[in-house]
């Protein structure tokens, strides 16, 4: 059963932009109208696998494994680059043009039609912070994607200082703005959304692919993002792991997610509750996860989530702090 949270504020949609329109083509995001036609991060998506889908709405945010979900979404609907005739993924996702396109009149009948479902990935947003920390200052500086002001030399207490002193959603990039401040804390139309936490991925992911139709386009093809693969927390359990045990060359999938009963997720008969939870493995994922306890210590763990405290409410998580699971931040698990 979906676990549903309200979100606020309405989508009001935008005219067509006459700019190319190609199934894949990549484009400056500032000639884009009706964003529902891109994968855009922190926009919602309008996503048909065919013309004749009812659809789903989706709400795809940085550093919420969007990268991987964007692959999986234009794979599943045939765009072409994705995959290369030789089955990579080079093109980014990212801005990438969905095959199949609504007009002004589809999309506002979408937002308005009780049965087109809404689904938000989210994170909890002091693990999210980290990815973003991890990501876009320490592995790969990207100062563009910083918030105003920021020092890196401050590393990650000043980057939660930047962030506390600056009021306004639109001094951040999305990577680091919080997820209530993107399209999951934008209720599309007369329906709320779906709040899928990825702590609790193996709950949710047979239902979400199901729905989608996704479950053939994630069963093989993903053999590249094989040595990034990591065990996910084990939400059951509440165990986490040592950094330096991560098995990230340790085994071959293909698949996009391998829960307990495999790779195969088979709509007729779905994984049992009690085998889910056993070993969920994924593409590039939850890395941030097993490294909290490295990077806050109890003060800057709670000026974090100070900052965070509109996250934490909307998508019902509680504060973290070492020493803490991340499924001791779940509140009302799956």
């Amino acid at each position: 059963m979906w676990v549903v949270r309200l979100g606020v504020m309405a989508k009001t949609f935008q005219g067509m932009s006459k700019a190319d329109t190609r199934p894949g083509a990549f484009r400056d995001v500032k000639t884009y109208d009706a964003t529902y036609n891109y994968i855009m991060d922190g926009e919602t998506l309008y996503y048909r696998k065919t013309a004749n889908d009812t659809g789903a709405l989706i709400c795809l945010i940085s550093k919420v494994g969007s990268s991987m979900w964007n692959f999986l979404l234009l794979k599943a609907a045939r765009a072409e680059q994705y995959p290369d005739p030789d089955g990579r993924f080079r093109t980014s996702g990212h801005l990438a043009v969905l095959p199949i396109k609504a007009s002004p009149m589809t999309y506002e009948f979408a937002i308005n039609n009780f049965k087109v479902p809404r689904f938000a990935i989210v994170k909890h947003p002091l693990a999210r912070l980290l990815s973003g920390y991890l990501g876009k200052v320490i592995n790969n500086p990207t100062p563009s994607l910083w918030p105003r002001a920021f020092d890196p030399n401050t590393k990650l207490a000043g980057l939660i200082e930047t962030m506390g002193g600056l009021t306004e959603a639109e001094t951040f990039k999305n990577h680091f703005r919080l997820q209530s401040d993107q399209c999951a804390g934008k209720q599309q139309g007369i329906k709320p959304w779906t709040f899928l936490r990825v702590e609790e991925m193996a709950s949710w992911y047979e239902d979400l692919l199901c729905s989608l139709g996704l479950s053939q386009a994630a069963a093989s093809g993903w053999d590249q993002f094989q040595n990034v693969n990591n065990d996910l927390e084990k939400g059951a359990e509440g165990r986490s792991e040592n950094p330096a045990a991560l098995p990230w060359n340790r085994t071959h999938q293909s698949c996009f997610v391998s829960l307990g009963c495999g790779c195969k997720v088979d709509c007729n008969n779905r994984c049992a509750n009690d085998t889910r939870n056993v070993s969920v493995r994924h593409g590039t994922f939850h890395h941030s996860t097993p490294q909290m306890e490295m990077y806050y210590d109890y003060e800057l763990a709670a000026r974090a989530n100070n900052w965070a405290h509109r996250d934490l409410q909307l998508f019902n998580y509680r504060p973290w702090y070492p020493g803490m699971t991340m499924a001791e931040t779940l509140i009302n698990p799956m």
